[in-house]
């Protein structure tokens, strides 16, 4: 079971070449054909994967700066458009929405793989101390936590249908809701 998709994307790729495409009869170049072209779309999914975000962040601040400029004719005009009024306020709120979009995920990711080593470092270290007190109120918080995540990793996945009882959990998204 793997969370992150640039690995999902990296496995496929790797499982396409060493054995899908070579258990391909070489008689049927259609199969051929499209079994090359998903690899290649998987191939270009795993290059975007990394500047979506960017990419999405960069488009809705033209399309921000173009709602301001087309604000600015419709102000003039005697008797704006309608929809000026609506535009504006989505151009507003998009404004907002972007104001808050000031961190790229690739950096999330790293703090995750920096602190997820540093907790595990700091439970070695703690487990050598004697007080029982404290270990109890690590392994508290270490399985607190663990088990929550836990939680998440399997209802984000649950549609690769490892869950004996997938109904049992709840949904991806009502958890990411709460966070």
């Amino acid at each position: 079971m793997q969370l992150r998709t640039e690995i999902q994307l990296k496995t496929m790729m790797k499982a396409m070449d060493d054995v899908i495409l070579p258990a391909i009869d070489s008689s049927n170049q259609l199969a051929l054909e499209q079994a090359q072209l998903v690899k290649a779309m998987m191939g270009l999914m795993a290059h975007q994967l990394p500047l979506q975000f960017d990419f999405d962040r960069d488009e809705l601040q033209r399309l921000i700066d173009t709602a301001d400029k087309i604000q600015a004719v419709c102000l003039q005009l005697q008797g704006p458009p309608v929809i000026s009024g609506e535009l504006y306020s989505q151009a507003e709120q998009a404004s907002t929405i972007l104001s808050r979009c000031t961190v790229n995920p690739a950096l999330v990711e790293e703090r995750i793989r920096v602190l997820r080593r540093l907790v595990g470092e700091a439970v070695q270290e703690i487990q050598s101390v004697s007080d029982h007190k404290l270990r109890e109120k690590l392994e508290g918080a270490v399985v607190a936590m663990s088990r929550e995540q836990l939680l998440r990793d399997r209802a984000l996945m649950i549609k690769q249908g490892w869950e004996v009882d997938p109904e049992s959990l709840p949904t991806i998204e009502s958890l990411l809701d709460t966070a």
